[in-house]
């Protein structure tokens, strides 16, 4: 829908996919006068962003980006969905979510602005639009890529009608993965200069190669003043008092009703830990250890600190050769 009346500038969330963006989003758009709009770079469901050039990561801004930009920051764009609309069960079933949310949306004086494409866009953005406030929220690697294994990773995916069965190798055939591994390695060449990033083959390196690309640039923006950096994993423990940091980097005040979008910190934090094999953190860290070494660390991110706790954890065998530079 289109959002008229809009008197604020907006709160623009973005964070690696599946760092927990979408669950933030929807804590910050709890607030009066305040509405969400998901995703609207992702090409498939906004035909508009790929008209104005925006492909799965892009790394440098154009004045058609940035008009078009300017248009969903103002809530002037409406998505126009490709495909046929359907009436949802959900909706069928609650009838007044749909009054709810329709009534949110032209009372809004506010937007929540949520998207993953704009992680290496970011000091592009932040610098055409000085005066809006970001957050940028970091999750770890390891949580991160267990979550694309096991959900999939749609933004890489625009073309595809059923995204979330092509990180599934038992149903996909060998080329799907080669390809999503490919498009992976041609964006972070984009970003990252040296040869090892086509040394990177496995799917949860390329998976680790694409958080390091997307954070690497996002952190170099969050010097700004107008960037607060937020932690998945404090969030997560300390939602209230992490909620009040965020609202007074954006204005407004906190909402005292999160409980009902809070989520289980013991199952969050190490739910990771039981969806991936051995030899899959093996090879997240080895990544990490490679990228770091070959171009900068994440300053945002605590790489000895979690090394530490993967080797008391005794996550996985061989933990003794771990060492805390990686």
């Amino acid at each position: 829908m289109r959002v008229r009346g809009l008197s604020q500038d907006p709160v623009v969330v973005v964070g690696s996919p599946r760092s927990g963006t979408s669950w933030l989003m929807r804590l910050l758009a709890r607030q009066p006068g305040h509405c969400a709009i998901f995703e609207p770079l992702h090409a498939r469901w906004w035909p508009k962003a790929r008209e104005a050039g925006f492909g799965n990561r892009p790394t440098t801004g154009s004045d058609r980006k940035r008009a078009y930009l300017r248009r969903i920051f103002k809530g002037l764009e409406a998505r126009q969905s490709i495909r046929r609309p359907r009436w949802s069960r959900s909706v069928g079933a609650n009838p007044g979510r749909l009054f709810w949310g329709t009534a949110r949306r032209l009372l809004a004086v506010r937007l929540v602005v949520k998207f993953v494409s704009a992680c290496r866009l970011l000091p592009w953005i932040v610098e055409e639009f000085p005066g809006y406030r970001y957050v940028y929220l970091v999750r770890s690697p390891y949580a991160v890529v267990s979550s694309q294994l096991s959900r999939g990773a749609s933004s890489y995916l625009d073309n595809r009608a059923r995204p979330f069965d092509y990180l599934n190798e038992a149903k996909q055939p060998a080329s799907a993965t080669t390809e999503l591994c490919e498009r992976i390695r041609a964006d972070a060449e984009e970003v990252l200069d040296g040869d090892i990033v086509q040394e990177i083959y496995s799917l949860e390196g390329c998976l680790t190669l694409s958080w390091y690309a997307d954070n690497l640039v996002a952190q170099h923006a969050s010097q700004s003043e107008a960037v607060i950096t937020v932690r998945y994993e404090n969030l997560l423990v300390n939602t209230s008092a992490e909620l009040d940091r965020i609202h007074a980097h954006v204005g407004g005040r906190s909402s005292s009703s999160v409980t009902s979008e809070s989520k289980d910190p013991g199952r969050q934090l190490h739910k990771w830990r039981g969806q991936l094999e051995n030899h899959q953190i093996e090879s997240i860290r080895e990544t990490l250890h490679s990228l770091e070494t070959a171009h900068e660390s994440l300053e945002e991110w605590d790489m000895s600190g979690e090394t530490r706790r993967l080797r008391d954890d005794r996550t996985f065998e061989g933990d003794d050769e771990i060492d805390d530079r990686s």
